[in-house]
């Protein structure tokens, strides 16, 4: 109450974690009820879109149960697609076209969003200790799981290490949410560990991209010797000097000079050169392209090169289409493409036997990753307790694994009809490939929260984002700038129905006038020097 008069504030009840899981599900009913009244009976059951949206909702909704439950989200969405595919003629008429499509859509956004997070300079900046984790335990683990998948699989060479790569791509997903958090409170910033393994990770992918690329040219080639061994790096070489001449002229900001330009023609070339893979069979190439434009673009913008062209150096280029590449991911490609990867898995067609020796490929992959990882920064300013966090941190597995896991299957149902024996290899590394996911997601997830408190020395300084990509930190702003601004009109509201509830029950008092939005126009502004109350303004 104020002076003579009272008023009543009304507040909403605080809301818990299952309730958001109930709020953002009714949210999602309603948007499928607005789907249906725009475009009728072709987003209801029995149409070829129907499936989409049901993958998309029931991962959605999973994907928040497993948050509340303190897991990955990207588990639960997988777990959502898995169950959908696993109940008869639920999901059975999703057409084929549909899944490649959002397929090479995911893979385009993680690979654009992963070449605007390449740091040239700070991969310098760590040093030596950060080529070596990129590159020696995912190279080791790739040859680990290619044996394995020979000898207990028998998988033919080819097929074995296309498996290696996918399976061996550590996921920035899984690493960099656990690894930003341990930042925020100051674990492990003193010696830079939130940096290496970030910065790691961006580069991990490049690695493990361009392996499976160069090996699926081999794979998947039907003209002669010389043609299947060139085939692959030469999809490489393609696309990185296509991908490379596109950052070239993204650089001329002179010419897009509006945040909406560059993002349009940045993603839309992305997005094209993937779409342009599908029907050429060149996913490799493309997906180098999207890699190398990313990061072309992003040191051209953060340097500012030919300035007769550029608009000057600006880090906020990048972090413009970081953020709207992380929206949309999160908000549909997410959803979609892990539950599609789950929905790939049909245990009424793969044997029963794969499953215990998938999950004996994964053990035996992890358990070469780990020492190697732990033995790469050596040399570093880490002591031991550091030094075997990095390995145990260094294993979630989830983006890259739903991108690439399912093109073998595709491949072998479209290019190689009726090959039963192609067919039954790329289910097993489809199944292995999933759970990796399932397995290596929620550890990789347990160990960073749990051991980076514990073994990592605690600092009150604060490094840079170590998201790897400055648009995180960006939305977090803007989202708690958001915030304020609701609390402050909020609080404006209520006061003005306090007052006014006071002025009608006392007809003596003066008003102060209104403006339209019933808000007391501002005070003069006050010199330098003197004080004012904190409420004068809104």
């Amino acid at each position: 109450s104020r002076g003579k008069g009272w008023g009543v504030r009304v507040r909403c009840p605080e809301v818990d974690r299952w309730g958001n899981v109930v709020v953002n599900g009714g949210c999602l009913g309603f948007a499928y009820g607005l789907l249906v009244l725009l475009i009728g009976k072709d987003a209801l059951p029995n149409s070829e879109l129907f499936p989409v949206l049901l993958i998309w909702l029931v991962s959605t909704v999973f994907g928040e149960v497993a948050g509340v439950l303190r897991l990955p989200k990207l588990v639960g969405m997988l777990l959502g697609g898995l169950m959908l595919r696993n109940i008869p003629r639920v999901i059975d008429s999703l057409d084929r076209n549909w899944s490649n499509t959002i397929r090479a859509t995911g893979l385009a956004i993680i690979l654009m969003r992963g070449g605007l997070g390449l740091d040239i300079g700070a991969f310098r900046a760590v040093g030596w200790a950060t080529l070596r984790l990129t590159v020696l335990p995912g190279i080791s683990e790739t040859l680990a799981v290619a044996l394995a998948g020979r000898g207990i699989l028998g998988l033919p060479w080819d097929y074995a290490f296309l498996m290696g790569f996918i399976v061996a791509a550590v996921s920035p997903a899984v690493v960099v949410g656990g690894m930003f958090q341990l930042r925020k409170e100051g674990y492990g910033v003193a010696k830079g560990i939130p940096s290496i393994i970030v910065a790691a990770a961006s580069f991990d992918d490049v690695v493990a991209i361009t392996g499976y690329t160069i090996t699926s040219g081999i794979a998947y080639s039907r003209g002669s010797l010389v043609w299947n061994t060139l085939h692959g790096p030469v999809n490489v070489l393609v696309g990185a000097i296509a991908g490379f001449l596109c950052g070239v002229v993204l650089w001329a900001t002179k010419v897009w000079d509006s945040s909406f330009r560059r993002q349009f023609l940045f993603i839309s070339t992305g997005l094209a050169s993937m779409y342009g893979a599908l029907r050429l069979d060149a996913t490799g190439a493309s997906a180098i392209w999207c890699l190398v434009m990313g990061a072309t673009a992003n040191y051209g913008w953060s340097k500012g090169i030919f300035l007769r062209i550029s608009s000057g150096p600006s880090k906020n280029h990048a972090a413009e289409i970081e953020l709207t590449l992380g929206v949309v991911w999160r908000l549909i490609v997410e959803p979609l493409l892990f539950g599609l990867i789950g929905a790939a898995v049909n245990f009424h067609v793969i044997s029963a036997s794969v499953i215990p020796k998938a999950i004996a490929i994964i053990i035996i992959g992890v358990c070469v990753r780990v020492p190697v990882a732990f033995l790469s920064v050596f040399g570093s300013t880490l002591n031991l307790k550091e030094r075997a966090f990095v390995g145990l941190a260094w294993i979630g597995k989830a983006t890259v694994q739903a991108a690439l896991a399912s093109e073998p299957y595709n491949l072998a149902q479209m290019q190689f009809m009726g090959d039963e024996a192609r067919t039954e290899d790329s289910l097993a590394i489809l199944t292995v490939a999933v759970f990796s996911i399932l397995i290596t997601a929620p550890v990789g997830m347990f160990f960073i929260q749990h051991f980076g408190t514990r073994w990592l020395e605690k600092t009150t300084d604060t490094e840079g984002s170590v998201s790897g990509h400055p648009a995180e930190d960006e939305f977090m702003a803007h989202r708690d700038s958001i915030r304020e601004s609701i609390d402050v009109v909020s609080g404006k509201i209520a006061t003005f129905v306090t007052e006014g509830s006071r002025i009608s029950r006392d007809p003596s008092s003066q008003a102060l006038p209104r403006d339209s939005f019933g808000f007391s126009p501002r005070e003069p502004e006050v010199q330098s020097g003197t004080s004012t109350s904190p409420d004068t303004h809104c």
